[in-house]
């Protein structure tokens, strides 16, 4: 709950956010969006994020597009960033789901979160976040197209309302399975351990989808809400079926318009 918060400094940080985006014609669409659904507010925090991240796209003075339509169907990707090679990046957020609404019990003048592997409800538990999560993320590789020429496609994940922000344990868990955390941060779903979305073993049509689609899973937990933070506290994992080897996924990373400065 703590994390799942509209903060000031998220307000304030939004709104300067906005006032750069403002001689950004490609951006109008989607602050015409945010102004039609409420503006700055709880409810908008999955925009409030692709603000900010349009912003910070915008200050890199480079050619973008949003809701750019990829040729998988009807659907688009939320920012093409153009040039050689060319970026489509697809931004979500976990926001805070029932389980952990539930969890959630006041401890004085603040909260506490009881998420537990003993929990009767199985879906109050880590384990359940992480597989919700990984569905989650799952879900926006179908924006993507076929990957290729001189193209890679990023899921970029808002975080903050995932477990407080989480850890890299839990991202690289997500991405690559059980056997990627230190052992005292693995999790077991139903007594099996959990596949990775990027894990070949994981036959669900979404994370084929991923591992057919996504070169990379960026993980975003803004703390300071300023400039330049999304491009410096960014975790990304490559897809190793997309991504062959460190040294191509290296290369790749090092176009990568929102690569830490």
């Amino acid at each position: 709950m703590w994390a799942d918060t509209l903060t000031t400094a998220e307000v304030e940080f939004t709104q300067r956010a906005i006032g750069s985006l403002a001689t950004a014609g490609w951006a109008s669409s989607l602050l015409s969006r945010l102004e039609h659904q409420g503006g700055i507010c709880r409810s908008t925090m999955p925009l409030l994020f692709e603000v900010r991240v349009a912003s910070a796209l915008h200050r890199l003075g480079i050619r973008v597009s949003y809701e750019h339509r990829t040729g998988s169907g009807q659907r688009s990707a939320d920012f093409r960033v153009q040039g050689k090679p060319e970026w489509l990046i697809e931004a979500v957020r976990l926001g805070e789901s029932d389980a952990m609404k539930a969890a959630t019990k006041r401890s004085g003048n603040g909260f506490s979160l009881n998420l537990s592997s003993a929990a009767g409800d199985e879906k109050q538990s880590e384990e359940g976040e992480v597989i919700k999560a990984m569905e989650r993320i799952a879900e926006k590789a179908c924006k993507f197209p076929k990957p290729r020429g001189a193209r890679f496609h990023v899921v970029l994940v808002d975080v903050r309302g995932y477990l407080d922000g989480g850890d890299h344990d839990d991202y690289k868990e997500m991405a690559y399975g059980t056997g990627a955390p230190r052992p005292e941060n693995r999790h077991w779903w139903r007594g099996e351990p959990v596949l990775g979305l990027f894990d070949l073993r994981n036959a669900r049509h979404s994370a084929r989808l991923v591992q057919q689609r996504v070169h990379l899973l960026g993980f975003i937990a803004e703390r300071m809400f300023c400039e330049g933070e999304i491009q410096n506290i960014g975790f990304y994992l490559p897809n190793p079926g997309l991504l062959a080897g460190r040294e191509a996924a290296a290369q790749a990373f090092q176009t990568y318009p929102l690569r830490q400065v």
